[in-house]
């Protein structure tokens, strides 16, 4: 008896150191690596910590191989590739399956201020247009792009990071000039201003006829069509806009014109009762007091309003769904 106990006592034994090494391995992540896509070589030998990113990296894989020193044939400064990343790494003893690999994104650099935009800052440059001027980014073609001041090339590299665009205003869109952050290989950041030549052919709502300024706008009040656009000067409006909501346009337009964000306001019903503040307007002195609507109205129509308290009717136009002017000549 006391020996089948010992058995039983040695089977859960066993079983236990099992579990213990076992679990942690089935529970073991990823380590997570991000390279530094424009790194460049001198011939000769590197360590793993010259070619990962070590503020995005698991620190264990900076402890473990961080100071291991790979000796590679490349040529001098050229640039290194995925697959020899991955081949520094397996010599240096990293298992690739439990490696995350994440690449960092960078711009070109060529022949001083021209540059050749990757993917990744391509898509950048064109969200930011189509934020800007609601076009789809398959309709705006690069052309080409050159950026200043040139990047410092003491660094022997002819790549650098493209970090972020600074909000665009229409003007400097429409000149095609963005202003960036660039991320040179010492990381440093530096403003520069990029310059695209950009050819842009999308659908665009243009006026069929002649049409007065306040008129409700309804889609048979245009034609649909294609146009290339040299240059902008709006945000453009199209056809699921116009369905969704109800615009006005604010001065007169005349045929073929293009309908851009510029040209109309969206109606806002303000309904009967409701509170508002009275701006009254004289020549030397603005006064305001709570009013309240009688009947209702749209922005920038005249409406009747009382003063609650002296209790007095007068008429204003309506600026805002909660402002209306009144002017005393």
């Amino acid at each position: 008896m006391t020996k089948n106990n010992n058995i039983i006592v040695l089977l859960i034994v066993l079983l236990l150191v099992f579990l213990s090494v076992s679990l942690p391995l089935k529970a073991q992540s990823k380590t997570k690596v991000t390279l530094k896509e424009h790194l460049t070589l001198d011939a000769g030998s590197l360590k793993i910590i010259d070619i990962v990113d070590s503020k995005n990296t698991d620190i264990d894989f900076i402890r473990n191989f961080g100071d291991t020193i790979i000796t590679t044939e490349t040529d001098t400064f050229q640039k290194l590739s995925l697959s020899k990343v991955y081949r520094v790494l397996s010599e240096a003893g990293a298992d690739l399956g439990q490696l995350q690999i994440k690449m960092k994104n960078s711009i070109k650099i060529e022949r001083g201020q021209s540059i050749e935009l990757n993917n990744h800052a391509s898509k950048k440059v064109l969200r930011k247009i189509t934020e800007i001027y609601n076009i789809p980014e398959r309709d705006i073609i690069i052309n080409s792009a050159r950026i200043l001041p040139k990047l410092d090339d003491e660094t022997n590299s002819d790549l650098a990071y493209f970090k972020k665009i600074s909000p665009i205003s229409f003007k400097n869109l429409k000149n095609s000039k963005l202003k960036v952050l660039i991320e040179n290989v010492n990381g440093e950041e530096k403003e520069h201003t990029l310059y695209l030549n950009l050819n842009i052919e999308t659908s665009v709502l243009m006026i069929k006829n002649e049409l007065d300024s306040g008129t409700t706008l309804q889609l048979d009040h245009f034609i649909e069509g294609r146009q290339k656009m040299s240059s902008l000067d709006g945000k453009l409006i199209n056809s699921q806009d116009v369905k969704a909501q109800t615009y006005k346009l604010i001065s007169s337009a005349a045929k073929d014109k293009i309908l851009i964000n510029q040209m109309i306001r969206k109606s806002v019903l303000v309904n009967d009762g409701s509170l508002v503040t009275i701006r009254y307007k004289t020549p030397h002195l603005n006064i305001s007091a709570l009013g309240k609507i009688y009947g209702s109205g749209e922005i920038g129509q005249i409406v009747k309003v009382m003063n609650i308290d002296s209790e007095r009717m007068v008429k204003g136009k309506l600026i805002s769904p909660d402002l209306v002017e009144v002017i005393y000549q």
